[in-house]
C-alpha cells in the first residue's frame, strides 16, 4: 500500500482530500504543518506529498524542495487554494 502525506492547516480540507484516497486503497497520513510533515515523511516515506501552498512553517514549495533533497523518489502536488471572504461572496451575489 502506497503512503500519501497530506499537509494543510485545515483539518476539514485534509479530511476531504483523504477520503477518496483512502477509498482508493492508499494509506493517508495527515499533517497540519510543514514541521510535522517533515517528521512524518521520515517515518512513513510517502510516495506522494500533497501540500497547501502556505502550510504553517515552511511554504509548500520550500517543503517540497526539502523533502525532494531527502527523498528523490517522492512526488509532490502543491495546491494553491483561494478562500474568499464575506466581501467576495457578497460581490458574487450582486
Amino acid at each position: 500500500m502506497k503512503n500519501v502525506l497530506i499537509v494543510d492547516g485545515s483539518a476539514v480540507t485534509r479530511q476531504m482530500m483523504a477520503k477518496p484516497l483512502k477509498d482508493a486503497g492508499y494509506h493517508v497520513i495527515e499533517s497540519g504543518d510543514s514541521h510535522e510533515a517533515m517528521a512524518l515523511a521520515k517515518k512513513f516515506k510517502p510516495a506522494v506529498v500533497v501540500t497547501d501552498s502556505e502550510p504553517e512553517g515552511l511554504g509548500g514549495i520550500a517543503l517540497a524542495d526539502q523533502l525532494q533533497q531527502e527523498y528523490d523518489d517522492c512526488g509532490f502536488i502543491v495546491m494553491y487554494v483561494g478562500y474568499g471572504g464575506e466581501a467576495t461572496r457578497s460581490e458574487i451575489d450582486q
